[in-house]
């Protein structure tokens, strides 16, 4: 953005030069195949992200169908009066595998056999089994049996909510690569008159940051672009309307979803400032630090929920797990025991071979 502008202030100085025109031309189309880079990014990692919903999805899925399994062997044990726990331990490792994909809640039967429901809704019962799946519209959301389901937690949680936040981000480079455009076209059309400078005509559903281009008519002829105040007529020496354009990156814009009109000065070839606007380069600061302030804030929360987790892994191994210092006191309390056990028997063997062989009975 600096190069363009710098570009427009040199041309503003050195109208008659072709090759100011051309580093204009140059720079601006730059300019433009940078947007599309990073739009295309944009697009890669949504649909990254939506690909590892679907992959988390299968995963659940597969976790459920494990769990029906087990639900049938332990009924089946239970019901012959055996107590399956290696098959108990099982279903709370896939319980707890299911959590971390997608917030489920578990309820259990008189047989142990777990049922499972997700938002509100069963995906597993003592009759009946159903797949989670991912909508086409909108993108990312869950569904069971066509019914939506929201969830709370997860990992299938977090990529919907990064989903929520790259959908942002797209939308904030589209609207400042609509506004810049627009106010360029603005100035150097005079208002309309003229050629546009930018070419919009291409863009699908507002991805203007993916379709926009330099007008191929300029690209093939830059004596195209308007530099002084009279579109019509070129007057040399005059560079009045590329300084004009130059000044675009001081003029304060509105760039939200539904833009303000720009009110253009045809005599100072101005576009007044708007309301609550900022500059080119302010508003893509802005976006940056925003999405700075949601990862610290992401960051924040893993390190905050990370010792949560801990703390409650802990408290939970401690009634479920296996102490290894309590082990190893057992095991020296137990190997005293019979230590003193073999003693005494060593003791009652010596006592009975004395009394037998060594008394002449």
């Amino acid at each position: 953005m600096s190069k363009v502008f710098a570009s427009w202030t040199y041309l503003g100085s050195n109208p008659e030069l072709a090759t100011a025109k051309t580093m204009v031309a140059q720079n601006s189309e730059t300019f433009t195949d940078t947007l599309h880079h990073m739009s295309n990014q944009i697009d890669n990692l949504h649909a990254g992200t939506v690909q590892d919903i679907k992959k988390n999805v299968l995963d659940f899925n597969s976790k459920v169908t494990q769990l029906d399994s087990l639900n049938k062997q332990i009924f089946n044990m239970t019901s012959q009066g055996q107590a399956p726990n290696d098959l108990l331990d099982q279903q709370d490792k896939i319980l707890s595998e299911l959590s971390g994909i997608a917030g489920v809640e578990a309820t259990y039967d008189k047989f142990n056999r777990v049922s499972v429901s997700i938002g509100g809704q069963p995906v597993l019962t003592e009759k009946s089994i159903a797949e989670l799946s991912v909508a086409k519209d909108p993108v990312g959301q869950l569904t069971v049996n066509d019914k939506t389901v929201d969830i709370t937690s997860g990992t299938i949680k977090g990529s919907q909510e990064a989903l929520v936040e790259i959908d942002v981000k797209k939308q904030d480079l589209n609207e400042l690569a609509y506004t810049f455009a627009t106010a360029v076209n603005k100035v150097h059309s005079d208002g309309g008159k003229g050629t546009d400078f930018f070419d919009l005509s291409e863009t699908v559903d507002g991805n203007y940051a993916a379709s926009i281009q330099v007008n191929k008519e300029i690209l093939n002829d830059v004596s195209k672009i308007n530099a002084g105040k009279n579109i019509e007529t070129v007057v040399g020496g005059d560079g009045t309307r590329a300084q004009a354009i130059a000044a675009l990156q001081n003029t304060k814009l509105d760039y939200s979803t539904n833009p303000l009109e720009l009110k253009y000065n045809e005599t100072t070839m101005t576009i007044d400032n708007q309301p609550g606007g900022s500059t080119v380069a302010g508003a893509y600061n802005d976006s940056v630090t925003q999405m700075g302030i949601v990862k610290q804030q992401s960051d924040n929360m893993v390190d905050s929920q990370g010792s949560l987790v801990s703390l409650l892994e802990a408290r939970r191994d401690s009634v479920s797990g296996v102490s290894i210092n309590e082990e190893v006191t057992n095991t020296i309390t137990y190997q005293s025991a019979f230590e003193a056990n073999s003693r005494i028997i060593s003791v009652v063997s010596e006592m009975l071979d004395t009394l037998i062989n060594r008394t002449g009975v």
